[in-house]
């Protein structure tokens, strides 16, 4: 089954569906890739065949392969085999149930816990109303760290039509850069890469942010950029630190991402401190809040002076960093 899809800079779709044409504005560049997935899965399902979908978009061109299972396949510019369907032998892998790997503090509930006293004594023998449930017990967390940008909370979330306004900013492009290229220089993948609807990306604004740090730290639904390109209208987490560049460059990509010029989507910012807390100056506290308010959602990550040595492996310590890698796999479970 072959589909065709065409969006516009204003979320106009048009969708032909072996030769059905038809014209559907929307919201974003975002909401009109959501349809179109939409579609291509509900197509592939039904009628028990591969969907292959040709995109053009603010992003550029792309072929996209749906398969009955939802598997996602994108394929890349050198693949010129003409397989439809085909699923490449290796570079794939099925993404598992999340298990978050950092663990909440247990408290055990007593054997026998203690029934505050009825006002009134009660008949001998009586064992309690039976149909009356015992309050649960549930783990109590410590105070989570506090943060020079976030305080006391564990995240923030930016104005409800942020995406709309950031769409309407003009984005700069670095000189010679595609639209949607991050500026790395990096080249397409050589092969597709198979990927399901659970599956996150983390994105760095930079080199030497701690994504892939972050990403090792997580579960298998959670996938490093460098290892894995974002698939389009896939759904990625934005990691930059506190450096003037690596700010400056999330501020940018959070304007790209509205107008559709990623190919993905970034639905949240995750700032990595580099440095100590007494070392953060307060222009660039001030903008990094700035910056986090154009994420639909925004954590932080405490400075790490361990990450930086040589044969230690990262580990999550800290109530904040162990709250961030739990909301991390929340989005990758729920989308939020």
């Amino acid at each position: 089954m072959r589909m065709t899809a065409v969006i516009d800079p204003t979320g106009t779709l048009e969708l032909d569906l072996e030769g059905e044409k038809t014209t559907a504005p929307y919201a974003s560049v975002m909401d009109a890739r959501r349809s179109v997935m939409s579609v291509a899965t509900e197509l592939a399902a039904e009628t028990s065949t591969t969907t292959e979908l040709h995109i053009q978009d603010p992003s550029g061109p792309r072929t996209i392969l749906v398969h009955t299972d939802g598997d996602i396949v994108e394929r890349s510019t050198t693949d010129v085999s003409g397989g439809q369907g085909q699923r490449p032998a290796e570079g794939t892998s099925q993404v598992p149930a999340v298990e978050p790997l950092v663990k909440q503090t247990e408290v055990a509930a007593p054997a026998a816990a203690p029934t505050p006293a009825p006002p009134a004594p009660a008949p001998v023998g009586s064992q309690g109303n039976p149909f009356v449930r015992k309050p649960e017990v549930e783990p109590e967390e410590d105070p989570i760290d506090d943060d020079p940008i976030l305080g006391h909370h564990e995240s923030i979330r930016g104005p409800k039509n942020i995406q709309q306004t950031l769409a309407t900013k003009p984005v700069s492009e670095p000189a010679g850069e595609p639209a949607g290229e991050l500026g790395k220089g990096k080249e397409e993948p050589a092969a597709p890469v198979v990927v399901t609807s659970t599956t996150l990306w983390l994105v760095g604004a930079s080199g030497g942010v701690g994504a892939t740090t972050l990403a090792g730290l997580c579960s298998e639904s959670v996938v490093d950029e460098s290892e894995r390109q974002p698939a389009w209208a896939g759904r990625a987490l934005l990691v930059c630190s506190t450096s003037a560049s690596s700010l400056e460059a999330a501020q940018q990509l959070a304007r790209k991402s509205a107008s559709g010029h990623l190919p993905y989507e970034l639905v949240g910012l995750v700032i990595v401190h580099d440095r100590p807390k007494n070392r953060l100056t307060k222009p660039t506290l001030g903008f990094a809040r700035g910056v986090a308010r154009m994420f639909p959602v925004a954590m932080t990550a405490p400075y790490q002076p361990s990450w930086r040595e040589v044969g230690v492996a990262p580990q999550a310590s800290g109530t904040r960093l162990k709250s961030v890698l739990r909301k991390i796999e929340k989005i990758a479970r729920s989308g939020h």
